[in-house]
């Protein structure tokens, strides 16, 4: 199974059979993290997530990279995800003195309300989302203007050729345009089509399994790809690839840095 959940408990030796083709908050949070508290001079951040375990684990997970980077996660707010109205969470974290809102766990449409309803408010403090990549959906539902600024995680760099072909194939085949993981999963199934081949099956799981495991250095369309993960889940099953930190302007995200899973630059 290759899953998108962002759990620690969707990888472990308990589940064998489970890849993750993309990166998480647990891998790209600390590099991330680390490069915007240095670049931009963040101290205290604010926080709002969904009360589900998604939301606490990248809470958790946060809470510890803001931590590790020399800032802190000093104020969290926890909401039902059919939660609209965000005003008065908000303006108890504004009370906290926080320079800047993280938005790591949430729904794009949800996002975007958080945005919009925090500058409405007055907010002008930075505003983070450091996992999921969502940007053009937050934009439609906040705002260009509302929206100039933020910091944001993005698997995608707009100068990539390759995943540029294949967002315009997808458009094409669905008329619609694509989620911002599909390039991911569009290059997790090909390393598990490589895993067929060489286990010269499709029935032996096993075999498949094995043979998946041992794809090295996959080029796919979003770069070099390797598993990882043993340290941390007890199985490399993990993704390891790269990824960037853009500034939103206009609606359009420009690349500031980029990462790997030990740094950004």
């Amino acid at each position: 199974m290759l899953t998108l959940g962002f759990t620690d408990k969707a990888l472990g030796v308990d589940k064998p059979f489970n890849f993750r083709p993309n990166l998480t908050t647990m891998e790209t949070s600390q590099p991330q993290i680390n490069w915007i508290v240095k670049a931009k001079g963040i101290k205290k951040v604010g926080g709002l997530f969904p009360n589900d375990e998604t939301g606490q684990q990248i809470a958790q997970d946060l809470e510890k990279a803001y931590s590790k980077a020399g800032s802190q996660l000093n104020a969290k707010e926890f909401f039902e995800r059919e939660r609209v109205d965000m005003m008065p969470l908000l303006t108890r974290l504004m009370a906290k003195g926080v320079d800047a809102i993280e938005l790591d766990g949430n729904a794009p449409g949800t996002a975007g309300l958080i945005v919009k309803q925090a500058r409405e408010l007055g907010f002008k403090g930075f505003i983070i989302r450091s996992g999921g990549p969502a940007t053009p959906e937050i934009v439609n539902v906040a705002g260009t203007g509302s929206t100039n600024g933020m910091l944001v995680n993005t698997p995608i760099n707009p100068a990539n050729a390759e995943v540029k072909a294949y967002s315009d194939r997808y458009f094409a085949k669905y008329k619609k345009r694509m989620n911002g993981f599909s390039p991911a999963f569009y290059d997790g199934t090909h390393m598990l089509f490589k895993a067929m081949q060489a286990a010269g099956t499709v029935t032996d799981t096993d075999k498949v399994r094995v043979a998946l495991e041992n794809v090295k250095d996959f080029k796919g369309i979003l770069g070099t790809l390797n598993w990882t993960g043993k340290d941390v889940y007890g199985t490399a099953h993990q993704v390891s690839a790269p990824f960037y930190i853009a500034r939103v302007q206009d609606g359009q995200e420009v690349i500031e840095a980029t990462c790997s899973l030990t740094e950004c630059k």
